[in-house]
């Protein structure tokens, strides 16, 4: 009998790791994101891991942490690559860490609207993923958190207005920094977790984040003005490592890109009306938004056009930042 035991004990041992993940008792995807639970985004997350539960009949499914429990993105990356994380919705900063290249979606007043947005991801879709497949990651979908803004406890109407703001930048991010340093704003580095802190204590007054995360994160509750032009659309990505993405079944990989797919398309949707509705609760709340002057436009525009320069190569290349602005542009009447 005890032979028997040892040789079923062996059996299964080398079932176990001979066979697809999802084949045995289910697969766990530990998720990872910033944004709290109860916002926009972590309903919409649970709406989809619930459908690729019950796609997979519960083969695949999904423990979600929320609200950066599991780190700022640069520690979710970390955790991922050692297989303590499978996956996670990302910002374009967390996937810039992965993918520099990224990031050129968010170039400063690259996009004029919706539209264009959505052009160009479609047609940089492939590019992009491949060079994440090329890291190790899975690129399943594009979401967004939408256009962003400038939020300051003092105005921002003027030029002389914006140079005299201390401006939160997150932690890492390359890309806001070098705008922000290009607009002669000071830049103060912190995590998104500090930021509350940091505008209640007067280490920075002012942000830059989409109307919904504002409100989502309670950080509008500590400003009063906000220049009413949209200046970046800040996108974000569901990604898994490819690791755990392969030890799937070709049925149940099928079932993930699909539904991921759906709901980030569901999810950019959502996130445009909220942004819309989200302006409209910050304005009843007494926030003043102050629609810039043409001096002000032309001065957003040329500190825009300085630090995509500074980005090029360090970020993205020339060539990428050309293509991508091409179709960006494509049907425009004015320049």
């Amino acid at each position: 009998m005890k032979n028997i035991n040892k040789i079923i004990i062996i059996v299964f041992i080398v079932f176990s790791f001979h066979a697809p993940l999802d084949s045995l008792a289910g697969t766990v995807l530990k998720t990872a994101v910033v944004m709290p639970e109860g916002s926009t985004w972590t309903k919409i997350l649970h709406e989809m891991t619930d459908e690729v539960a019950q796609k997979t009949d519960g083969a695949v499914a999904f423990q979600v942490y929320a609200g950066g429990i599991s780190g700022d993105e640069p520690d979710v990356i970390r955790k991922m690559r050692v297989n303590r994380i499978q996956a996670a919705g990302f910002s374009g900063i967390g996937m810039g860490v992965i993918v520099p290249e990224v990031r050129v979606l968010e170039s400063v007043l690259l996009f004029r609207d919706h539209n264009e947005v959505d052009r160009v991801r479609a047609a940089f879709f492939e590019d992009l993923s491949g060079r994440f497949d090329a890291k190790g990651y899975v690129l399943l979908g594009f979401f967004e958190a939408g256009f962003t803004y400038i939020y300051s406890s003092k105005p921002v109407e003027r030029v002389a207005d914006l140079k005299q703001t201390k401006m939160w930048i997150w932690k890492g991010d390359e890309i806001a920094a070098r705008y922000v340093s290009a607009l002669g704003m000071e830049a103060v580095p912190l995590h998104m977790t500090d930021v509350n802190t940091g505008l209640e204590t007067g280490l920075i007054d002012g942000f830059y984040a989409p109307p919904l995360a504002a409100i989502a994160l309670q950080w509008y509750a500590r400003v009063s003005h906000v220049l009413d032009y949209p200046l970046v659309n800040s996108c974000g990505g569901f990604i898994v490592s490819k690791r755990a993405f392969g030890q799937l079944s070709a049925a149940h990989q099928e079932v993930l890109r699909e539904v991921v797919k759906d709901y980030c398309a569901k999810l950019v949707t959502t996130t445009r009306v909220e942004n819309t509705q989200a302006k409209a609760i910050m304005q009843a709340a007494g926030l003043t938004f102050a629609v810039p002057t043409q001096e002000v436009k032309t001065y957003l525009h040329s500190a825009a056009e300085a630090a995509a320069v500074k980005n090029m190569p360090a970020i993205y290349s020339r060539e990428l930042y050309e293509r991508v602005s091409a179709v960006a542009a494509e049907g425009r009447t004015t320049p």
